[in-house]
């Protein structure tokens, strides 16, 4: 039986279905190399390399170098490792060895005399399911009360006696856990309650309201400007000389943001601004440099592990980008981006023919106009096969400063693209609108109660505002601190989302119909979504505040499952009873009967008007590359076909 550290460190190892392939390839064939394996799972370099050596430090691979005419090769085959879990050696394993072994004898309620060994004792009251902590904090303080002669009812009484000595001391631990105080003033929730603000925390809790973060107050999202970096260096990190030092800057830039940033990270036009340091490379170098890139994830600290990364890519270089210098090796001016249109699509013909599978990093492509010119537009509708990619619709006059990540998030400025990068999202709000619908009789009253909610997630979004504003400006973390003159994160920039949720069940409840069947509840939509940017506008906020849509289904789920405890069966939800959820946000009902371009009609109604963001998720119904050109003819913002 392997130790606990033993057990840990092969579960550790075995957290991706590559490493079980690897297992299953091996057993098959045995001794395979980094290059077979390579090859046969279709894995970069430096991912095969990478999991082959988890698995020999874990012991589930063993090593041995052979030479192969003048070469050294390192092959790989399986040790004879175990696995075997079940409750009695997990108990077995993680029994202490530090608690003393005593024996006693005691007489049993018949006046009997029996051995009684303190690890039997221990023993009896894990396997009734007395955590161990417990019991170990027990035995240790009885062990000074045991005496030869002790009857079965001594000893009881004794055990509950040092019981509820812990539970009062356990009970006053929760109480001072449970204080306010406890934490810090930090959290979002002993916030609210310091400036009396009750009400958002309530309706959170209710179901009337989603708040994304209710813990410590911090930006949940990035969009990086990799000239930043390029230009100044990084964290003890000189600018960049050369394409592959790159990695290096990405990695970190990573790393230290996620101190300071919760959420998901995305780079900007990634192919346009590797452009200038590719011009010594040959294609072949320059694929396996991107390679490290695209593959990138598993490298990078654990500690960001479930945090989604994100490549912004463009077919061609945006009109806005071509005449910005150009930043090459060792951060100096190498003239405009305009000059790099052919390294610009090299770099992006590479990270086609190396993405892989990997769920992170996921791809995202900016369609400017004149994007079917482009020949490697047949590259991205292949991968479409095996990945998952999304589309930013940036053709559109609405569209003219805007950028897109994550899966739903936009950042739109009036005069200037580069406003939109080095920023994020700060904190979402979402409304459930279905509940918002149950609770009304009418129209007025509808708006009148999406009124009194709004305010209250306004509160949410101007307390995190506060909260994120007044750390900025006093602490020195590395998004905050200023390089060369300029802080990494533009605060000034950043947005706060009131997003929407199941609108199409909530029009279903006021106008009688669902969005795919009726204009009238297409128009109610409208008048909704203006009447929100309108009561927004008068607010006069002094932050970014802007309609998002909200597309993640946990949140979905949870409205949907608490409207129909509170309300009833009779409320309108898609999926079964036992597994209810909501429609994301403006969309379409996902079993509604239309097809794509119907449902591109009457989405592109909505997205203008949710400018923090929106998704439409299309059915390919037809040749992709006519889907594309029917989706970027129309005021779709932001879409994944599937």
């Amino acid at each position: 039986m392997p130790q606990i550290s033993d057990l840990i460190a092969m579960f550790k190892a075995l957290d991706r279905e590559e490493k079980f392939k690897i297992i299953s390839l091996i057993a098959k064939e045995g001794e395979n190399s980094v290059t077979d394996v390579k090859k046969k799972l279709r894995l970069s370099f430096s991912t095969a390399h990478k999991y082959l050596n988890d698995l020999e430090k874990a012991g589930i691979l063993k090593s041995i170098v052979k030479i192969s005419g003048t070469r050294e090769k390192k092959l790989y085959s399986l040790t004879d490792f175990k696995i075997n879990l079940n409750p009695h050696n997990i108990f077995t394993q993680t029994k202490t060895v530090a608690m003393p072994e005593s024996t006693i004898q005691i007489v049993d309620s018949q006046g009997l005399t029996q051995e009684l060994k303190t690890s039997k004792l221990y023993e009896t009251f894990v396997q009734i399911g007395i955590p161990v902590w417990i019991v170990e904090t027990m035995l240790t303080k009885l062990s000074n009360e045991l005496y030869d002669g002790m009857s079965v009812s001594e000893l009881k009484s004794i055990v509950l006696e040092i019981l509820l000595k812990e539970k009062s001391m356990f009970d006053k631990t929760v109480e001072k856990i449970s204080s306010e105080r406890f934490f810090g003033d930090e959290s979002l929730q002993n916030i609210l309650k310091q400036k009396k603000l009750e009400l958002p925390f309530k309706m959170y809790i209710s179901g009337d309201i989603d708040i994304y973060n209710v813990g410590i107050p911090k930006p949940i999202s990035i969009l990086h400007d990799l000239r930043f970096p390029l230009k100044y260096g990084i964290i003890g990190l000189n600018p960049p000389g050369h394409l592959g030092s790159i990695i290096n800057h990405v990695r970190t830039l990573i790393e230290m943001t996620h101190k300071d940033v919760i959420g998901p990270q995305a780079f900007n036009h990634l192919n346009v601004f590797l452009a200038p340091y590719v011009s010594e490379l040959n294609y072949p170098q320059l694929k396996q440099t991107i390679e490290n890139l695209t593959n990138i994830y598993p490298h990078i600290s654990p500690t960001i592990e479930g945090a989604a990364l994100y490549y912004c890519l463009d077919l061609m270089i945006p009109s806005y980008l071509k005449k910005e210098p150009a930043i090459g090796p060792e951060g100096k001016v190498v003239g405009v981006y305009g000059d790099f249109e052919s390294e610009s699509e090299s770099v992006l013909k590479a990270i086609l023919e190396t993405i892989g599978n990997a769920q992170f990093p996921r791809l995202i492509f900016n369609l400017h106009k004149g994007w079917q010119k482009y020949g490697l537009i047949k590259m991205v509708i292949d991968i479409l096969k095996n990945t998952r990619v999304l589309f930013a619709n940036l053709t559109a006059p609405w569209q003219k400063h805007a950028s897109y990540f994550h899966e739903v998030m936009r950042i739109g400025s009036e005069s200037n693209v580069n406003e939109t990068m080095r920023t994020g999202n700060c904190q979402t709000t979402t409304i459930n609108f279905p509940r918002v619908a149950w609770q009304v009789k009418d129209e007025s009253q509808f708006f009148e109660k999406l009124d009194k909610t709004m305010d209250v997630c306004l509160d949410v979004l101007t307390t995190s505002a506060e909260s994120i504003g007044g750390k900025f400006y006093t602490t020195l973390s590395f998004i905050s601190k200023k390089n060369n003159g300029e802080k990494y994160y533009e605060i000034d920039n950043a947005t706060y989302a009131i997003c929407t949720c199941g609108l199409d069940e909530a029009v279903k409840k006021l106008v009688g119909a669902q969005l795919h069947e009726n204009k009238s509840a297409q128009d109610f939509v409208i008048k909704t979504l203006n009447h929100m940017q309108s009561f927004i506008n008068k607010k006069k906020m002094p932050l970014k505040v802007g309609i998002a849509e909200h597309i993640f289904r946990p949140v979905l789920e949870r409205f949907a499952k608490k409207d129909l405890k509170d309300f009833g069966s009779g409320i309108h939800y898609k999926g079964s009873k036992d597994d209810p959820s909501y429609t994301a946000g403006t969309s379409v009902a996902e079993d509604a009967k239309i097809d794509a371009e119907e449902k591109i009609k009457i989405e592109e109604k909505f997205h203008p008007l949710q400018n923090a963001g929106h998704l439409s998720i299309i059915k390919a119904d037809r040749e992709i590359f006519k889907l594309l050109k029917l989706i970027t003819k129309s005021d779709i913002g932001y879409f994944v076909i599937v």
